[in-house]
């Protein structure tokens, strides 16, 4: 993808995740679910809200709802936005999985500054550049889902 269009598309989804964050209204951690969040590096578990949500939210305006789709991305069970983690309804036993691959995506927004910005510009080129099963950050946060 050539640079102006990642750059457009980077600049709508931080555009995105910042409205989407706004619309949030989660939950804290518990004391269990923040343990496993500083165990997977998270250094603020405590800024950490959660939304249980029957669809993840989406962009709904191209270019980067038609990005989204071709990645793949358009049914995650977890979306991690800074310290705002959307999952959705799930079973238990599965949704500690994904909480902890998703706290590890806020480990890694907090080693960019817990800047939204840097951390999706990275993110998105990583997957732009290598596929979203083998983006460098995807690959690390998935072997976090079942530490114990």
């Amino acid at each position: 993808m050539n640079i102006p269009i990642l750059h457009q598309i980077v600049e709508a989804a931080i555009e995105w995740a910042e409205q989407a964050v706004q619309l949030s209204n989660g939950r804290s951690l518990t004391e269990k679910e923040a343990n496993f969040a500083r165990r997977v590096g998270v250094k603020c578990p405590e800024l950490i809200r959660i939304s249980i949500v029957g669809e993840i939210p989406m962009p709904q305006k191209d270019p980067l709802r038609t990005v989204a789709l071709s990645l793949g991305l358009d049914h995650p069970d977890g979306l991690s936005l800074g310290y705002c983690i959307f999952l959705r309804q799930n079973e238990e036993a599965s949704m500690n999985g994904i909480l902890k691959h998703e706290c590890r995506h806020v480990a890694q927004f907090e080693n960019f500054g817990g800047v939204l910005g840097p951390f999706i510009a990275e993110y998105l080129s990583q997957i732009f550049k290598h596929g979203y099963l083998d983006a460098p950050m995807e690959v690390e946060a998935m072997n976090y889902q079942d530490l114990e």
